[in-house]
C-alpha cells in the first residue's frame, strides 16, 4: 500500500510540474516581451511564430506579426480567411523609402517582381485593386505572403503603418501542411 501511495504522490507531483511549465512559460514569455501565434494559412510557413511584441522589422524578408488596415480586416474577417479579431504573419517586402509598383502584371518592390495580382479571389469575388508605383511611407512596412501567389497583403492593401504592427516573428516550429 505504501509503494502505491508512492507512485501516485509521484505521479501527482510529475502532473503537477507538468502543469506549472506548461503554464510558467507563456507567462514568462509575456512579462518578457513575446507572444505565441499560430499561423495556419499558406502565406508564410505554417507553425507556431515566437513574436518580439514591439520589436519593429528592420530588414527586408523576415517576418512580422501585424493586425490589418480597418478595409482589408474587413474582407479579411468578413470573408472568414482570418479569425475576427486575429493579426496576419507576412514576411517583410518593403521599408520606407522602397518603392513598389500594383498593376495586372503583379506587384513589383524595387524593381523586382514579387508576385501576381488578382481581380477576384477563389469564389470570383472582386478584390481591392491598387494600381501605380508608391514609395512605402516612413514608419510603415509593406507586407506580402510570399510563399503563396493568392495571398491577401499588401499587394491588395498597401503599407501598413507601424502602429498595427504587433512585432518582428520567428518561425520556432514548422507544422505539416494539410
Amino acid at each position: 500500500m505504501k509503494a502505491k501511495l508512492a507512485s501516485l504522490a509521484k505521479t501527482f507531483s510529475i502532473a503537477a510540474a507538468a502543469i506549472a511549465v506548461a503554464w510558467a512559460i507563456p507567462f514568462g514569455m509575456t512579462l518578457a516581451g513575446y507572444r505565441l501565434y499560430l499561423n495556419t494559412t499558406t502565406s508564410v510557413p505554417s507553425g507556431v511564430y515566437m513574436v518580439h511584441v514591439g520589436e519593429m522589422p528592420t530588414e527586408r524578408g523576415g517576418y512580422v506579426t501585424f493586425y490589418p488596415p480597418e478595409d482589408a480586416a474587413r474582407l479579411l474577417y468578413g470573408r472568414g480567411w482570418l479569425a475576427p479579431g486575429a493579426p496576419l504573419t507576412k514576411q517583410v517586402a518593403g521599408l520606407p523609402g522602397d518603392i513598389y509598383c500594383v498593376n495586372a502584371d503583379g506587384i513589383t518592390v524595387r524593381g523586382e517582381r514579387l508576385g501576381p495580382v488578382y481581380s477576384h479571389d477563389r469564389n470570383g469575388v472582386a478584390l481591392p485593386r491598387l494600381d501605380g508605383c508608391t514609395a512605402v511611407p516612413i514608419a510603415h512596412i509593406l507586407p506580402l505572403g510570399l510563399s503563396a501567389p493568392n495571398s491577401f497583403d499588401g499587394r491588395y492593401f498597401g503599407a501598413v503603418s507601424d502602429r498595427l504592427v504587433v512585432g518582428k516573428a520567428r518561425l520556432i516550429l514548422t507544422l505539416p501542411r494539410g
